[in-house]
């Protein structure tokens, strides 16, 4: 039983962002529920700091034994190396601090969690939204108090000084992140983040009262000048009858309120009719990002998606007369495709990005939890389990000869090219727009897939000349 009234300090470290960084990947901010988190427990006078590794493992070891009575560790789907030794270090000596767990891989492997980090105080189960509540109600009901926490999403008023900490810890850039919904209403078969929340949160999918949401907004344009709100939700308007009435119910809040502000979502392509986006681009929407996943129609099928190919067609038409930038993702290959239906994609994902910017997923991750293992296992070739997500990931190969045998040339060549794109624009004496850039260097590389894809036996030498001519043309641009 954890004596809760004695954490005073506490330090945070989101693991898949402490990876990202390692790999020089864009971190866009601190989510929402930790600066709710934050929010809830500086106001009972609990230090809390979210941490990076700058240091040495001994180093940060050292400093969190002196400075901070619990540290607590978000870890998504996988354990990178550096974590077990830092565990190792943090329980050395006097002073040790309390490590507590939380996210997804804790949640759904608790049991081998404990197995490998048998030190470890308390796992933390269920999504965020779920398991940062509980906590605060723990560390609030050991108080002799009348405080309340504020219930998520809603943060509560910060006193002068404790806003402009606020300010220098989340607002580092002229974007606000904003949580309006917790979950999705639908299951594909490949996302193990609905069936996370399908299986760990009550309600499956909830969206959060539109007035709330909009306090936080209103915060942050009026309390913050911030003005530009991108909203995290995995599934911002729902599905169904939901995603008009949500339209309505933001913009009309907007309105109500007098917020202008420039925002972006996420959301699925079927979500996207003529009659939602009349509703929104009025009061801001300038950029969405969708699940395209494919444009093959036997894989999109095999992914569950509900959606087909003019779907999405229809979707692009209609942001594209409303000038709205359209960020659209989409997944490779995944163990039973065959060439055909790779070729499939490919130039359907061309064709696509002569309108959107395409972000690619060359292999789709395998979760074993998943609809897609449980429907397909038996046709999967040479499973391995993936040791650092605890047997949740796995690898495979494909199914069909040419992937087998070739995929890796599209893997190597599309992660290469991307890399390199990178490089350049952030060489570049003048950069021009980044999204414009970037969507056509996904063009150049979309296009040279295809020319791999198309050779019935290439090789190190073809794919190699391929690569440098793909890259040349993407210097040139202008």
């Amino acid at each position: 039983m954890n004596s809760y009234n004695k954490y005073k300090s506490i330090a945070i470290i989101d693991v898949s962002s402490e990876e990202k960084r390692r790999r020089q990947l864009q971190i866009f901010d601190v989510l929402p529920i930790w600066r709710w988190l934050w929010c809830q427990l500086v106001k009972i006078n609990i230090e809390v700091d979210f941490l990076e590794m700058h240091f040495s493992i001994n180093e940060q070891s050292f400093v969190l034994r002196k400075k901070y009575d619990l540290l607590l560790v978000y870890i998504e789907h996988y354990i990178p190396e550096w974590l077990s030794s830092f565990f190792e270090e943090i329980r050395t000596g006097e002073n040790a601090t309390d490590i507590f767990l939380c996210g997804f891989l804790p949640t759904i492997k608790m049991k081998e969690m404990k197995e490998k980090f048998p030190f470890i105080d308390n796992i933390l189960t269920g999504p965020l939204e779920v398991s940062l509540m509980q906590l605060c109600d723990k560390l609030y009901s050991v108080l002799n108090t009348d405080i309340v926490f504020s219930q998520y999403p809603k943060e509560g008023n910060l006193s002068d000084n404790l806003q402009i900490e606020y300010k220098r810890n989340f607002l580092s850039s002229t974007v606000g992140i904003i949580q309006s919904s917790i979950g999705c209403p639908k299951m594909c078969h490949f996302c193990r983040y609905s069936k996370f929340y399908h299986q760990f949160y009550p309600y499956i999918y909830k969206q959060y009262p539109m007035q709330e949401v909009v306090e936080e907004i209103k915060k942050l344009v009026v309390d913050y000048n911030v003005h530009f709100i991108k909203f995290m939700d995995s599934n911002l308007l729902g599905s169904g009858k939901l995603i008009y009435k949500r339209a309505y119910e933001l913009a009309n809040a907007l309105k109500e309120n007098d917020l202008h502000i420039i925002f972006a979502m996420h959301c699925r392509s079927d979500s996207v009719t003529k009659e939602v986006i009349n509703i929104l681009a009025p009061v801001g929407l300038k950029y969405i990002s969708m699940g395209i996943e494919s444009m093959s129609i036997k894989q999109l099928e095999r992914f569950g998606k509900q959606e087909i190919v003019n779907t999405h067609w229809e979707a692009v038409n209609i942001l594209k007369e409303k000038g709205i930038f359209v960020q659209g993702y989409g997944i490779l290959a995944d163990p039973l495709i065959t060439r055909d239906e790779l070729l499939e994609n490919l130039q359907g994902l061309y064709k696509l990005s002569q309108e959107i910017l395409i972000v690619l997923n060359e292999k789709m991750i395998l979760y074993t939890m998943t609809n897609y293992y449980k429907n397909y296992e038996k046709l999967i070739p040479n499973k391995r389990l993936v040791e650092s997500s605890l047997g949740v990931v796995v690898e495979y190969d494909f199914s069909d000869e040419w992937c087998s045998k070739y995929f890796r040339y599209i893997e190597e060549t599309s992660i290469w090219l991307q890399q390199m794109a990178v490089n350049l624009y952030r060489k570049m004496k003048n950069q021009r727009n980044a999204n414009d850039y970037m969507k056509r260097a996904a063009s150049y590389r979309l296009e040279a897939l295809i020319t791999i894809a198309n050779m019935n036996d290439p090789d190190d030498f073809a794919v190699e000349k391929i690569k440098n001519d793909t890259i040349e043309k993407i210097r040139k641009m202008r």
